[in-house]
Formats: structure tokens, C-alpha cells, sequence
């Protein structure tokens, strides 16, 4: 169980008598890891790089499944990711596998994102381990069965607090606008290209369709790429639009707030050209 439970009771008859067991109440205590000294065959540990954040700024989430060396299993382990309610979630990288010391290491990490202030509790993860059971031998003194051993990481508790200031995004970011051409035929289209990059999460960001008199305007879904740059999540968003129209107009300039954890303020971006007026050929 993963959570508080009761067991109901159960009904049986007995020549022509009906029985009732108790109902048997199971209180499930927060997961803790199990002990990391290097004896322990294996243990599941969940960290995170902040335990205090405001609504908007990325979190990195990190589970360490520890195997020692030496260790036979008879299946590979059957991974669960944590819980991550009040978040949203994105996987960063594939499983990472490393040795280090006398122990091999399978390293996940999350990027999470929180959507309101409040108390939250990350995790925990949790794995079975099939172990192979010695005790159990063919004729030919080889293990004939699996002891599947559940494990669980510890949880983390995480504070989030509303932004001093509304804004767009948390962060620090620049914004860049690619425009292919000014001047095109008559119904013919103008596509612009809408980039932004800096440090933060972008995940969970949509930039809006533009509206203008007289002109058709289609967009493509956004593409999205989230790394980690020296332990700071770094992100693009890239997004484009085509316009179409039988005369001339000017898409004008959109500006996107993010409020900067590092100087604590509330930063404006723009392209640095204002307006884009488009000039259509007879």
C-alpha cells in the first residue's frame, strides 16, 4: 500500500453459521532510504537541487538506484518513477549508468515545475529488485528462482512560494525573431520565427497566436529543448508563424516579462526591431 488503508472484513459461512472477521487498519509511514553505508547491497536515494522555490522556477530531480558490485540478479530491476503531484514533470535524460567506488549507479533526473504555492512532497520512488535466491538450486546447483525484494526512496519536501511579481516566466532569457522576408506576392506567406532561450524552464510556456486585421495567420506546434548547462536548467522555445495576406501590414512587437531570481527583478524582453512591416509585390 501507498497509502493509509483498512483491510475489510470478511464474511464466511460454516455449517448453515455465518462468520465476521475485524476489519485490520494498516497505517503506511512516510518511505524512508534505506541506510547508504557501502555494505548495503543496494538502496534508492531521491535528492533535489532546491527545497524552497517560487510558483514557475524549475526544480531538478534526482533518483540514485546503488547496486554493489557483485550483486547477481535474476531480473532487471522494475523501475517507478516518483510521485509528482503539484508538478509539472518531464524526463531530462535516458538512464544514466556509472560505476563508482565498489557500486554501480542508475542515475534518472526530472525536471519539475511547480503551478501553485503551497506544502508539496516529492516522491518516493520505488523499485523491485529481482534477487536471485540461493537457497533454491537445480541438479546442477544452479538458482531456480527469483526473490523479488520491493525498495523505496525517501520523500522530499518542497516549499513553494508565489512570485514577488507576475510575470511570463521565471528566469533569464533573451528572445530573438527570424523573419524570412519583407517583401512577397500578394496572398503569398511571411513566415516568422519566434526563438527564445536563457536559463529556466520553458516547458510549460505558450506564446500566443498573433491577431491582425486582415491577415491570415497559421502557427506550428513549438519545439521545446531542456538541458542541463553546469547543473542550471537551460532551455530554447522555438515557435513559427505564417502570415498571409493581400496587402500590406506590420506585425507588431510582443514583449514577455520574467521575473530573474538572480537580480531579483522583474526583466522585460523584446525584439530589438519594433515593427515588422511587410511590403507586398504587385
Amino acid at each position: 500500500p501507498h497509502n493509509n488503508m483498512t483491510i475489510p472484513s470478511y464474511d464466511v459461512e460454516i455449517d448453515g453459521r455465518m462468520y465476521k472477521t475485524k476489519p485490520i487498519k494498516i497505517k503506511v509511514m512516510p518511505a524512508t532510504a534505506q541506510n547508504i553505508e557501502d555494505n548495503n547491497k543496494f538502496f534508492l536515494h531521491l535528492e533535489t537541487d532546491k527545497k524552497s522555490v517560487m510558483v514557475g522556477e524549475p526544480i531538478v530531480a534526482t533518483v540514485y538506484l546503488s547496486l554493489k558490485l557483485g550483486l547477481k540478479l535474476s531480473e532487471n530491476p522494475q523501475y517507478n518513477k516518483p510521485e509528482f503531484k503539484g508538478f509539472f514533470s518531464k524526463e531530462l535524460s535516458d538512464e544514466k549508468v556509472y560505476q563508482e567506488g565498489n557500486r554501480q549507479i542508475m542515475e534518472y533526473k526530472y525536471l519539475l515545475t511547480p503551478h501553485s504555492e503551497g506544502d508539496f512532497s516529492v516522491g518516493p520512488a520505488r523499485v523491485k529488485l529481482g534477487v536471485v535466491d540461493k537457497k533454491r538450486r537445480d541438479m546442477f546447483g544452479r538458482s531456480i528462482r527469483t526473490r523479488w525484494v520491493p525498495i523505496a526512496s525517501d520523500r522530499v519536501k518542497i516549499k513553494v512560494t508565489k512570485k514577488p511579481q507576475e510575470s511570463d516566466l521565471v528566469g533569464s532569457f533573451t528572445i530573438e525573431n527570424i523573419l524570412d522576408t519583407k517583401n512577397v506576392k500578394a496572398n503569398k506567406p511571411v513566415t516568422l520565427t519566434v526563438k527564445i532561450t536563457g536559463d529556466g524552464t520553458l516547458e510549460d510556456f505558450e506564446f500566443s497566436d498573433f491577431e491582425i486585421d486582415g491577415v491570415t495567420v497559421y502557427s506550428d506546434d513549438a519545439e521545446i529543448a531542456t538541458d542541463l548547462n553546469n547543473n542550471t536548467v537551460h532551455s530554447t522555445y522555438s515557435k513559427s508563424f505564417a502570415f498571409i495576406s493581400d496587402r500590406d501590414f506590420t506585425i507588431p512587437t510582443r514583449r514577455i516579462s520574467a521575473y530573474d531570481t538572480k537580480s531579483l527583478s522583474l526583466i522585460h524582453i523584446s525584439e530589438p526591431t519594433r515593427l515588422l512591416s511587410i511590403s507586398y509585390a504587385v
